[in-house]
């Protein structure tokens, strides 16, 4: 397999997972403008996979950072479609719309467009959040943490749900997808928090600060918070996922549908496919 990203800490630990139990080489997204670079990573008869992600969120900001990317992955799936690449594994982002309002929304509508249309089988994973709570590291650290006063800002906006899956997790999901070519969209996930909670529980040593969104959209205009398209995806409704048929297709549980609750206590609910026909998305929290 073939891991093309952008070197995010939980992205780094992803790859560290999927080496566990696959032969797994990786390039940083930084290197697509070199063509010769890419040919040769493509090269090697064990990959056959190719999986793309780009979990550098704090790097969408104006319209050229989009338009980059689109660059950057033209070219990668130019060079692909000469190779021995069987199947793509994309990680994606709930509710991409082509023609959303949100500008990082409809970026990512291209990105699977371009996949789906490379004429190669492919399967697509919707993630919001990524961690490893063990490393103390999560795939949104570097939107909302101010380093020079040591703690994190987010919007003061309640209940903002969460759906995360650790590193270990996703690795199972990618794997068991490649192993069953499993050509469809997923949604992944194993546990619902609010921002608050997931941010508390993979950066237990850090401060918390909720301020008025209104505060944090200025700070975004004078570029000292994330963008205003990324900020947007904490403020508009969520969009559901629903685990069920991720876990029922891939024939998977992902151990079990982990639940924040006001205390930070961790609360486990069994969703393995034969105790519960249905897994269980609401926490009281939210209700």
């Amino acid at each position: 397999m073939l891991y093309v990203h952008s070197f995010s800490p939980v992205e780094l630990d992803l790859f560290n997972k999927l080496a566990q139990d696959t032969s797994v080489s990786q390039i940083s997204t930084e290197r697509l403008q070199d063509i010769e670079y890419v040919e040769k990573a493509l090269q090697s008869n064990s990959n056959e996979t190719l999986l793309y992600s780009f979990q550098k969120l704090e790097h969408y900001s104006h319209i050229s950072s989009f338009q980059q990317e689109i660059a950057a992955v033209k070219k990668l799936l130019n060079v692909v479609q000469e190779s021995n690449i069987k199947q793509l594994v994309l990680i994606s982002y709930p509710g991409v719309y082509i023609n959303s309002d949100n500008l990082f929304l409809q970026h990512k509508a291209m990105v699977e467009q371009m996949f789906l249309q490379a004429g190669i089988p492919c399967t697509i994973l919707n993630v919001q959040g990524i961690n490893n709570p063990s490393l103390q590291i999560h795939n949104l650290q570097n939107l909302f943490y101010n380093e020079s006063e040591n703690q994190y800002l987010i919007p003061k906006k309640s209940s903002i749900p969460i759906y995360s899956i650790t590193t270990t997790a996703l690795a199972k999901i990618i794997l068991r997808s490649i192993q069953y070519q499993a050509i469809s969209h997923y949604d992944a996930f194993d546990t619902l928090s609010d921002l608050a909670q997931f941010i508390k529980y993979n950066s237990s040593d850090k401060r918390i600060v909720r301020l008025y969104p209104v505060y944090l959209q200025c700070k975004s205009f004078l570029g000292l918070y994330p963008s205003i398209n990324i900020l947007d995806l904490f403020l508009r409704p969520t969009v559901p996922m629903h685990n069920y048929r991720t876990q029922k297709e891939l024939n998977i549980d992902v151990n079990h549908l982990e639940i924040l609750d006001d205390n930070e206590k961790r609360k486990s609910i069994n969703t393995g496919l034969m105790e519960h026909p249905m897994p269980i998305h609401i926490s009281p929290i939210f209700s």
